[in-house]
């Protein structure tokens, strides 16, 4: 998974390489989900397809949801050799069957048309998500995720703060954000997802991620350091 969500690991050429040769040497089939290919904040995002002796043995995944900010339309793709996508086809049918056909042709039009304009959105997400983790920092909060971040990613982790009474609060206010239990199989446990990443159980169930979308305005940035420094003031979240 290259960019990683949720740290924002962007996977070296020197990494990809490796697993390529662990994947040649072993006969394996990679499958890689690279649905965060157009928002990377630092490095390069390479397809592990494109190195040599791998298109024939890749299963490459993404999707318009991450790049378009359209999640709920569950557009996504993959490309594989005719040999894997003959099985592959088969499941899908019996499974999906198929996206709705006019978003399927309103995802079209984005991949031909919008190239600079989602390079643009992309670099507009990084600054975005600076000012909300800049926020988050002055309110106390300890910035979370690896160096690599995903360009419009904010998370961070309250001390002796629960992020489910956060996100509560915000939720009420008009921000939308996820907690730390988002992830886990009951809403009182950790987000297994961010104890991967390194965080102790009271990390874990203090942390707050937010996310910006590729139509958010600087004015909604705006509006929302607004609420949620009135929010986590009343919460009792201080520096």
């Amino acid at each position: 998974n290259t960019p990683h969500n949720p740290t924002g690991k962007v996977y070296s050429q020197a990494e990809l390489e490796l697993i390529a040769q662990l994947c040649i040497e072993h006969d394996a089939i990679a499958i890689t989900d690279e649905i965060y290919e157009h928002l990377v904040y630092r490095g390069r995002h390479i397809s592990l397809a494109t190195l040599p002796g791998m298109r024939e043995r890749t299963i490459t995944i993404s999707g318009a949801s991450k790049t378009y900010s359209v999640t709920g339309w569950r557009i996504g793709w993959l490309i594989a050799p005719p040999g894997l996508t003959a099985g592959i086809r088969k499941v899908h049918d019996f499974l999906t069957v198929g996206a709705a056909h006019p978003l399927q042709v309103a995802i079209a039009a984005a991949l031909s048309l919008c190239v600079r304009d989602r390079d643009a959105r992309a670099r507009a997400a990084g600054s975005q998500a600076a000012r909300l983790r800049e926020l988050l920092q002055e309110m106390g909060g300890r910035l979370t995720g690896g160096g690599q971040r995903l360009p419009n990613f904010a998370t961070c982790s309250f001390a002796d703060r629960r992020g489910e009474d956060v996100l509560l609060a915000l939720d009420i206010a008009g921000v939308a954000a996820s907690s730390g239990s988002a992830c886990a199989s009951g809403s009182l446990d950790p987000s297994h997802v961010l104890l991967a990443m390194g965080l102790g159980l009271d990390e874990a169930l203090g942390s707050l991620r937010l996310t910006t979308g590729y139509a958010t305005t600087e004015d909604e940035i705006s509006r929302a350091q607004a609420i949620i420094s009135t929010v986590l003031t009343r919460s009792g979240v201080s520096a």
